[in-house]
Order: structure tokens, then C-alpha cells, then sequence
């Protein structure tokens, strides 16, 4: 892990500017901070499990000026972006297909509930 670390920081010349973390996955918010740079800015927008909790350094936060912002369901402002999403959508500069874990029936829901759950899927999407 330490390799993807040092090479992140190496492409960005010392870490990313914003790193956004979608998962819900406290490891990957983690992650997610441990590669911005100092004055970084740090996104949770994921929507973790109830008993999900990460540490981070108090003094890193502090010393660094590291930003860390929450987003709940994107700060969408729906009549704004939306059209916008869907004309990137459209035009192939939003690949949305390439977002999915896979698609799922009402049979599937409760299934499918289990591997959000248990962190073993990120983006299923229910087709009636």
C-alpha cells in the first residue's frame, strides 16, 4: 500500500488536491485522506454503515490545514445538475455503466442489501 502512496504522491507532486471517497468504506476514506497533500481537501460522500468509524491524526489535520468535507447525496442542486449529468451521460463524458457492481431484481433486494452491508459491492441498481 505504501507503493501506491508513494506513487500517487510522486504523480501529483506531493499528493492530490482533493481526493473524493464514494464507497462508504471507512478504510477507503482513510486512504483517501492519507493521499491529499498538505491544505488537501478530503470528501466523504459514500454512505457508510452505522458502526463505520476512522482515525485520523488530530495534529495531521491541524498542521497540514487538511481539509475533510462530508457530501450527502452529491449537494445536488436537482435542477441545475441534473440536466447537466445527463447531457455528459449522453455525450460519453459520464460513464455511468462503468460505475455498477451489477444489476438486480426485486427477487435480488434482500441479497443485495446483505453485500451492501457487508462491503461487498459499491453500486447495484434495481431493474423491475
Amino acid at each position: 500500500m505504501m507503493l501506491i502512496f508513494r506513487k500517487i504522491r510522486d504523480l501529483t507532486s506531493g499528493g492530490a488536491n482533493i481526493a473524493i471517497e464514494t464507497a462508504g468504506s471507512g478504510r477507503a476514506l482513510k486512504t483517501a485522506y492519507d493521499i491529499t497533500r498538505r491544505g488537501g481537501t478530503t470528501v466523504a460522500a459514500g454512505m457508510p454503515g452505522p458502526k463505520v468509524d476512522i482515525t485520523l491524526s488530530h495534529l495531521s489535520i491541524a498542521a497540514e490545514e487538511r481539509i475533510i468535507k462530508g457530501s450527502y447525496m452529491g449537494s445536488c442542486i436537482a435542477h441545475r445538475d441534473i440536466p447537466k449529468y445527463l447531457d455528459m451521460f449522453q455525450t460519453g463524458k459520464l460513464p455511468v455503466d462503468r460505475l455498477l457492481s451489477r444489476k438486480i431484481t426485486f427477487e435480488d433486494l434482500n441479497a443485495a442489501m446483505d453485500r451492501l452491508d457487508d462491503a461487498k459491492t459499491v453500486r447495484e441498481v434495481l431493474i423491475p
